[in-house]
């Protein structure tokens, strides 16, 4: 198999990386607007081969070869990216967000209506354990009534802030897909608030799905990276924790709300050894790294062996997210 990656920044590295070992992959073309880059990887392995001109090469014998396309390069430069790739009707991947703007999403949706390829876009938290499982357990109703989903994206301020496009297409997408993939009903829009200057750097969005309602968190401003979710119940609470991949359940405490009922009075301690000794479950996760299970699948999309509308994140849920994110932009630097 032959594919084609474009970008080598901070996402297209990883993608290099796993793609190289991927025993799937007998050549990987790689281009990058910087040629010495693009140079020092392709004379470090003899699967890769140095890409200096894009348009050259798509208009090239050899681009009929490639059996699938990774875009990987800046967020701004997709759409543009996709339009000249697009003739090529390869199975592509675009990494998150799909596009800078509503606009510019509008217009990639439509290119690969017009020249019929399958696009996947990189939401790649769907492949973290701690997402999989989540969708699992509330499709099995195991909480009952879902009353509110809080999710925390915070730290890990991106070199290039401007280039990165703001804290929201940076990092609140992510959230955006996860909310509409374990709940699986597309989310309503209801305000945003947050630090803008150059960029926005810190936003808070609230959100509806059905009668569940959502809050996210996204900021570049905390000093220790976290990644969180947390879904209220009316049997309890699930914790899941996207960067060490686990999950906790909390079950909702029968002798607390028993003692708060009676209107018992308690004191800090008794309030706090109740509190301890409420049976918090951790849940056992195989740990995987994500972005090898989704680029697995996207290989298994180019050799037909899953169908892209009904399992993997397409470019119409990649639109869903640019949509919601735009919006909350919109209503901050009002």
């Amino acid at each position: 198999m032959k594919i084609l990656l474009i970008g080598l920044g901070g996402m297209g590295k990883n993608h290099l990386r796993v793609l190289s070992e991927n025993p799937a992959v007998q050549t990987l073309y790689i281009f990058d607007v910087n040629s010495e880059v693009v140079n020092n990887y392709a004379d470090s392995d003899p699967k890769m081969s140095a890409i200096h001109d894009l348009d050259n090469f798509i208009d090239s014998e050899e681009s009929n070869n490639i059996n699938g396309i990774v875009i990987a390069s800046a967020t701004s430069s997709h759409n543009l990216v996709f339009s000249k790739i697009a003739s090529l009707q390869k199975p592509t991947f675009i990494e998150k967000p799909l596009a800078a703007s509503l606009r510019e999403a509008e217009q990639m949706v439509s290119e690969s209506k017009k020249y019929n390829i399958d696009v996947m876009v990189g939401h790649v938290e769907r492949y973290n354990p701690v997402i999989k499982h989540l969708a699992e357990i509330l499709s099995e109703d195991f909480l009952g009534s879902i009353y509110h989903i809080n999710t925390q994206r915070v730290g890990g301020s991106p070199i290039n802030k401007m280039k990165a496009g703001g804290v929201i297409f940076d990092l609140a997408v992510h959230d955006f897909d996860i909310l509409q993939f374990i709940l699986g009903i597309d989310l309503e829009f209801l305000y945003a608030h947050g630090h803008y200057s150059e960029s926005i750097s810190s936003a808070t969005i609230a959100l509806k799905s059905g009668d569940i309602n959502c809050d996210v968190h996204v900021n570049w401003l905390t000093p220790v990276k976290s990644r969180k979710i947390t879904i209220m119940g009316e049997n309890g609470m699930l914790v899941g924790d996207l960067i060490m991949q686990e999950i906790k359940y909390y079950p909702l405490n029968e002798e607390l709300l028993q003692q708060e009922s009676q209107q018992n009075l308690l004191s800090f301690f008794e309030f706090s050894e109740i509190s301890k000794n409420s049976g918090v479950c951790m849940i056992n996760l195989k740990k995987n790294e994500p972005l090898k299970i989704e680029l697995d699948d996207f290989i298994m999309l180019i050799s037909g062996d899953i169908d892209a509308m009904t399992s993997l994140p397409t470019i119409h849920d990649g639109f869903k997210a640019v949509k919601i994110a735009q919006m909350a932009e919109q209503k901050i630097k009002l």
